[in-house]
């Protein structure tokens, strides 16, 4: 370099200075590029696991109405004896589990065979002058009716 004119020295270390300079940007920026991929890329997995956790909720509910509506198979049935469709009420309406005040079994007359909670002063008292109620006995099948609270 000690043949070198100053002009020729200045220019070669700015040369090498702006190398250094452009070689660090590229270095910067495609560290820049990746770090932007991998967040997104993290986004987009949390996004997936968001939605995979909403539709497990949605089978799982799914699955919970269907193991109730079996739970109620022996209040569909009228050959099933009235303790196993005591238990099917009490399974159906839990105390506490629902806006429900009273559920009431009734028969195909009308006459409440089981409530739940247990309430043993409505026993033996029939409902069919109710218009509701007289419809849904219509059909001759032993009805439930669901007391609203209130």
């Amino acid at each position: 370099m000690s043949r070198l004119g100053l002009r020729q020295r200045v220019l070669s270390g700015v040369l090498l200075g702006l190398g250094v300079l452009f070689g660090l940007f590229a270095y910067l920026g495609n560290q820049a590029v990746q770090l932007s991929i991998e967040r997104t890329l993290q986004e987009r997995l949390i996004m997936a696991q968001v939605a995979a956790n909403y539709i497990d909720e949605m089978i799982e509910h799914r699955l919970e109405e269907l193991r109730a509506a079996a739970r109620l198979d022996p209040l569909e049935r009228g050959d099933a004896p009235l303790e196993t469709k005591a238990a099917a009420l009490h399974d159906a309406f839990p105390p506490g589990g629902s806006a429900i005040e009273a559920a009431l079994l009734l028969d195909r007359k009308g006459t409440i065979l089981w409530s739940e909670p247990y309430l043993s002063h409505l026993m033996g008292q029939s409902l069919a002058g109710h218009p509701q109620i007289g419809r849904a006995l219509s059909d001759g099948r032993d009805v439930v009716f669901a007391a609203p609270q209130g």
